[in-house]
């Protein structure tokens, strides 16, 4: 019977057998393959998303600009950032707890979630949603310039002053009256007595309206007002050199 030789495989015939059939050689003889490299893989992989953000809240408020903290979230290996949403729309990513939202609408209600997320990806459930309601925006508007302002009561020692009440965008809160440029009162109506002046003198007035904002109007139109004479209160003299004369019987 004729013997039979080992069967001879070239290195490279065997490495692409192997390759074509998706095995790899090993060094204790065995394979493994490809696909038990990829489930090896995926199992080793990071799958589990931070935990859900939890006390969402805001510290600060202005009218343009509302500021949100919240609990840090923890992670199988570390929490990367957070995703903000502001009425469900993503506004911005943070690698912190805290967020400034800019840019905002006055007297404006928003809704505002947020979600973690590590460097794998994963990404938490959204936090609970809470509002916030930015504040009203400063008051920069003056009242209107006071108007018909007049004299009118003049005796020897004082004047009353009245004009038209000025409008504003809020409310006109008073008015400063001013007596030849010098500020003499304030008052919250439209009407003034000024009083303890000098008889047979001449006063200038104007009036200013401000608001709680202490934003001020310009002044008035200017009048004059003359105060009347002193009243008379002095009597004549005593008469003197009382005398008789042509004196007769009857």
């Amino acid at each position: 019977m004729q013997s039979t030789s080992p069967l001879y495989v070239a290195p490279y015939l065997l490495s692409l057998t192997l390759t074509l059939f998706g095995l790899t050689a090993c060094s204790g003889g065995g394979s493994s393959t490809t696909a038990d490299n990829a489930a090896t893989a995926d199992q080793t992989a990071d799958q589990t998303a931070p935990d859900q953000p939890t006390g969402l809240a805001t510290v600060n408020i202005t009218s343009s600009t509302i500021t949100l903290t919240w609990a840090a979230s923890d992670d199988d290996t570390a929490t990367t950032g957070y995703r903000l949403f502001r009425d469900s729309i993503e506004i911005a990513t943070t690698s912190t707890p805290g967020y400034i939202d800019q840019g905002l609408a006055a007297s404006t209600q928003y809704q505002y979630t947020v979600t973690a997320y590590d460097a794998a990806a994963n990404e938490s459930p959204s936090s609970s949603a809470i509002t916030a309601t930015t504040l009203a925006a400063a008051d920069t508007d003056a009242p209107s310039i006071p108007s018909g302002l007049a004299a009118s009561a003049i005796t020897s020692s004082s004047i009353t002053l009245s004009w038209t009440a000025s409008t504003d965008n809020t409310a006109t809160t008073g008015y400063r009256i001013f007596r030849d440029s010098v500020e003499i009162a304030t008052t919250s109506t439209p009407g003034y007595i000024d009083q303890g002046l000098a008889a047979s003198t001449q006063y200038q007035y104007t009036v200013t309206a401000y608001d709680a904002a202490a934003n001020e109007s310009p002044s008035s139109s200017a009048i004059t007002a003359t105060t009347l004479a002193a009243a008379d209160t002095d009597a004549p003299s005593i008469p003197s050199g009382l005398a008789a004369s042509a004196i007769t019987s009857s």
